[in-house]
């Protein structure tokens, strides 16, 4: 079950969604007064097919105001590409996504913009020095 904290930051309302999305989840009410969100997922750890879309009514339940989502999970990344109306009504700024070293097989969990080319431009170096690869296909993770 995904845990849900709001936090209210200046003139913005933060909202981190961690755990799992599924057919429980809740994300609450933003108050009507908050113009803009900002939706932090890097936390998410898995998404049903029915939290894919208790997630998209929520996401349109928050139009007309500026929505902003961050660090977005591999999974809920996925089911962006998947389902473009899932991100519609929103700017994706960044995706947490999973990187590997192909010396040492360190892994690490990294930010980059949701841009098709960021997996290479803003790949990680490992501890061993080496740059790490994205641990999986681009298509998969960012738009294309």
């Amino acid at each position: 079950m995904a845990d849900i904290d709001q936090k209210r930051i200046g003139d913005a309302m933060h909202i981190a969604i961690t755990g799992r999305i599924d057919e429980r989840f809740d994300p609450g009410v933003v108050p009507p007064d908050v113009s803009k969100i900002i939706v932090h997922l890097g936390g998410v750890q898995s998404v049903s097919s029915i939290g894919v879309r208790t997630l998209e009514r929520f996401f349109d339940s928050l139009r007309p105001r500026e929505v902003t989502l961050i660090h977005v999970a591999p999974s809920l990344a996925l089911q962006a590409i998947l389902i473009p109306q899932l991100t519609s009504h929103a700017q994706v700024q960044s995706a947490k996504l999973p990187f590997v070293c192909g010396k040492c097989q360190g892994e690490k969990n990294q930010s980059v913009p949701w841009r098709h080319d960021a997996h290479k431009q803003f790949a990680p170096t490992c501890t061993c020095g080496t740059v790490m690869e994205l641990d999986g296909l681009a298509d998969h993770y960012l738009p294309s």
